[in-house]
């Protein structure tokens, strides 16, 4: 259940991710008409645009709750009656993948950004040192 459970996941959070900057074009064209209102310093387009990105992204995140939700179950519970691999195995394979996407993130992540490195470092040293004096 584990292993279907965060592939499930994974595979909500991207779809998440890319629907967010599906959001964010869809905003920026909506918004575009707008920019002479927007600079002149219209607090009413102003609220206009949020509130609508507001919504849209709650009915973005609704859609993919309910779809996530709909579609998952009935495969998880399909799969893990089937399901035939040892457990050990199977809680490898869940670690590999795990690692792998935060190896991904951190890889994306550090190449985006100047201080992460140093300051993921400092967290991890930080973070080891209060686990070995706090332990």
């Amino acid at each position: 259940a584990w292993m279907l459970g965060v592939t499930i996941a994974m595979a909500t959070a991207w779809i998440g991710g890319w629907s967010m900057v599906q959001h964010r074009h869809l905003l920026a064209r909506l918004a575009r008409p707008l920019q002479p209102a927007v600079r002149e310093g219209s607090a009413r387009t102003i609220q206009r645009i949020q509130y609508t990105g507001i919504v849209l992204d709650a009915l973005r995140a609704a859609l993919i709750t309910g779809v996530g939700a709909l579609v998952a179950l009935p495969v998880a519970l399909h799969l893990m009656s089937r399901w035939q691999m040892d457990a050990t195995l199977t809680r490898a394979l869940l670690v590999i993948g795990v690692a792998a996407v935060a190896a991904s993130a951190l890889w994306r992540l550090f190449h985006a950004v100047s201080v992460t490195r140093r300051l993921f470092i400092t967290g991890l040293l930080l973070g080891t040192l209060g686990v070995v004096v706090y332990g």
